[in-house]
């Protein structure tokens, strides 16, 4: 075969595989599962990030691990779960189950919301969202994203969208109470709620605090509950989240919005 047949054949070869090179994704979220030794019934699961670039998987596993698992990655005796396993000595686990979704994977962003139970003197639900830039392993913050203007703009929406749910909840409560047709426990209940939104807070002055979801098409502000840990039962509202579809402020994103979205 002339050296010539030979480049021509490389090139061909190239050529064909090339598209897969360029497309495939650089990351994938492995679905680690593992029993309690002490109790084999309870299996856990959790999202670690893979990918060829080490520096960035590790960065982005030791922060979530750290984070809800209270260990170090890969400084863990016998499993990244021992810290939140129960025991024989401690029957009650610190963190009960996980689950999690993965709300968005490219090569550049990396959406995933972990959900459990905490339990302490009592046990509740808890649900977080961390988001990162594949790049460089860092944690996306929502200013880095849209602009000034836009973000201001979605701080005045989410706080009037909240104060418009409690102000609706609030006039549910009040008509129900004027009915005067309910027992005294009823009526107690009501009062309490009534007070738990009348004081809640609605005027944010950042969103900076907050969780927010990358989803292919959309950013949801996932804002606090009303209640605390004690009043947790009687707060039927729960967290506030907020749709903001990336269509209707496409123009004002960041060039690093623009990359995650439209790159």
């Amino acid at each position: 075969m002339s050296k010539f047949n030979i480049f021509f054949y490389c090139l061909i070869s190239l050529t064909q595989f090339l598209p897969l090179l360029l497309f495939s994704q650089k990351f994938t979220v492995e679905n680690f599962k593992e029993s309690n030794p002490n109790f084999n019934q309870d299996i856990y699961e959790f999202p670690i990030l893979q990918g060829s670039n080490t520096k960035v998987i590790n960065r982005v596993n030791e922060h979530i691990v750290l984070n809800i698992l209270d260990i170090e990655y890969g400084k863990q005796l016998q499993s990244i779960f021992e810290n939140v396993w129960r025991d024989k000595e401690n029957p009650v686990a610190p963190i009960n189950y996980l689950t999690y979704n993965v709300n968005y994977l490219t090569d550049e962003v990396y959406s995933v919301t972990i959900s459990g139970e905490w339990c302490g003197a009592y046990c509740e639900g808890f649900e977080t969202t961390f988001n990162f830039n594949l790049t460089s392993g860092d944690i996306i913050k929502l200013q880095s994203l849209v602009n000034e203007n836009t973000y201001n703009l979605m701080l005045d929406e989410f706080n009037l969208n909240k104060t418009t749910i409690i102000t609706e909840k609030l006039n549910e409560i009040n008509e129900i109470l004027e009915t005067k047709i309910i027992d005294d426990e009823q009526v107690n209940v009501l009062t309490e709620m009534k007070e738990l939104y009348e004081n809640c807070t609605t005027d944010y002055e950042s969103l900076n605090e907050f969780d927010f979801i990358i989803n292919p098409e959309e950013l949801v502000i996932v804002g606090e509950k009303c209640s605390l840990h004690h009043n947790r039962a009687i707060d039927e509202l729960g967290e506030f989240k907020m749709v903001f579809k990336v269509e209707t402020f496409k123009n004002e994103l960041t060039d690093l919005g623009k990359s995650f979205f439209f790159e």
